[in-house]
């Protein structure tokens, strides 16, 4: 991707690498990438590089991001014998799952351990306060520099996560922190572009490259605590989940209010969308199929009361006699 043609925002950066993806036909399932952690094409090629990097080779305890193109980073995981902890998607219902495959697990059920679906069924939550001690950080993103700055598909979960993980003492300034992406994602970023709250990397692995950033960025200590009257919902569950040694008193925005409350890009509306999505799913299954019957049953008789009333009205009892 020519470097020439980035913005000067971040959301400029995210849009052109998402239109270039689609375009060239990089892009892999789930489509369009479009206010994604883009997956592509090589992804589990650009897995297989982690083998080279001796910070993997002594990791005992894993964090890796669930989004699609880090299942191949999951799935070596696993294979490794490494404890594996993955995100609670959109941190609903905590911060971290531990997944636990079954005993004597074939190679086939372990893959099905690395897929979003093995997460939901072969995962145990890990709560805030549980002794966690991670020795290597796995994250997706939209676009990185050689660097170490880092750009997300702008909701903030990856800079809370890392932030939250700081306060609970599992990550430290010296926790080595490696991205998954296509070539095509590492491209020029601004300097003035990077915020005190983001996460910035030491490794990029790519198809066709191991890049070693040697970003010496200090990452957030912990969770800041900065907007007092948050009414979003996500933020006050959050809250109100957060061992109270943590301080604080409002909203986790590090440093700005997250989309989880009310950031202005755009990629908040594919999570609104979400969110409805989880809400049909919740609904009762025959609540709407017992609508549209009595629906279908109603309607003819409603017509044919509209359009025929002398033969309504014969069909109809006498009150009187």
């Amino acid at each position: 991707m020519e470097r020439y043609l980035l913005g000067v925002s971040k959301q400029d950066i995210r849009e052109q690498i998402w239109d270039y993806m689609e375009s060239q036909n990089i892009a892999d399932f789930p489509r369009p990438v479009h206010h994604r952690i883009p997956n592509f094409k090589g992804s589990y090629r650009a897995c297989q590089n982690i083998k080279d990097l001796e910070v993997f080779a002594r990791a005992q305890e894993v964090k890796v991001d669930p989004d699609k193109p880090l299942e191949g980073m999951r799935l070596l995981a696993l294979q490794s014998k490494k404890m594996l902890l993955v995100p609670t998607p959109r941190l609903r219902t905590g911060l971290f799952n531990r997944i636990t495959p079954p005993p004597g697990a074939t190679k086939g059920v372990l893959r099905k351990c690395a897929t979003s679906q093995g997460v939901r069924n072969y995962s145990v939550p890990v709560g805030l306060d549980s002794r966690v001690l991670v020795d290597l950080v796995m994250v997706g993103s939209v676009a990185v520099s050689e660097k170490g700055w880092r750009i997300g598909k702008g909701e903030g979960y990856a800079d809370l996560e890392y932030a939250m993980m700081a306060s609970m003492g599992a990550v430290s300034q010296g926790t080595p922190v490696v991205t998954i992406v296509h070539d095509c994602q590492v491209v020029d970023i601004p300097d003035v572009l990077v915020e005190d709250h983001d996460l910035t990397v030491d490794y990029i692995l790519t198809p066709t490259r191991v890049i070693t950033t040697g970003c010496t960025r200090p990452r957030p200590a912990g969770v800041m605590w900065s907007k007092k009257n948050c009414t979003c919902l996500a933020c006050a569950d959050l809250h109100s989940a957060v061992p109270t040694s943590w301080g604080g008193g409002g909203c986790p925005c590090l440093g700005h209010c997250l989309p989880l409350c009310n950031w202005s890009f755009a990629s908040s509306v594919p999570r609104i969308k979400t969110e409805r999505i989880i809400k049909d799913k919740d609904r009762p299954k025959g609540q709407k199929s017992a609508f549209l019957f009595l629906l279908c049953l109603l309607f003819p008789l409603i017509i044919l009361d509209r359009s025929c009333p002398r033969l309504s009205r014969r069909a109809r009892p006498n009150p009187i006699g």
